[in-house]
């Protein structure tokens, strides 16, 4: 598992690398970080598995893969605990149902921490338009006290 893990890492970061490369770098203005941003990511740059569509990707028909998704996501629990939970979990299920219980635990994750990343994204973006906002009030300021003197 922690391989495959290492693995879809490995394959975020070329694709990502790759994306960067293939199109020109325009910055956006409320995104003060060096990386280029990357609003929605795909689970085709990490997941490969069976194609998450219909059965495999209905985790809400999955009560017991949605709950395992929310524990998963949880950022206090380090790789192996999560390697752990895991294993525990698919141990647990019907072999004969395992592919698709396991891809519908992904495509839970998967959208868990998607709706977590855009909201941490939309909160970078604030608190930059903030400061900017901060920052032209102050030079306003220190340019009507520049004057009066």
């Amino acid at each position: 598992m922690k391989k495959l893990m290492s693995c879809a890492l490995t394959g975020v970061i070329a694709c990502m690398c790759a994306a960067g490369s293939a199109v020109a770098y325009e910055p956006k203005k409320d995104w003060p970080c060096v990386q280029v941003k990357v609003p929605d990511l795909s689970p085709g740059m990490m997941w490969t598995g069976p194609v998450l569509e219909g059965t495999h990707a209905d985790y809400k028909a999955s009560p017991a893969a949605m709950q395992m998704a929310r524990k998963l996501v949880v950022r206090r629990y380090t790789d192996e605990q999560v390697a752990g939970f895991v294993k525990e979990y698919a141990d647990s299920l019907d072999p004969a149902s395992k592919e698709v219980e396991l891809t519908r635990l992904f495509a839970a994750a998967f959208d868990l921490i998607s709706t977590e990343r855009k909201q941490v994204i939309a909160a970078i973006e604030r608190f930059t338009r903030r400061q900017r906002q901060m920052a032209d009030s102050v030079r306003k300021i220190r340019e009507e006290l520049d004057e009066s003197l």
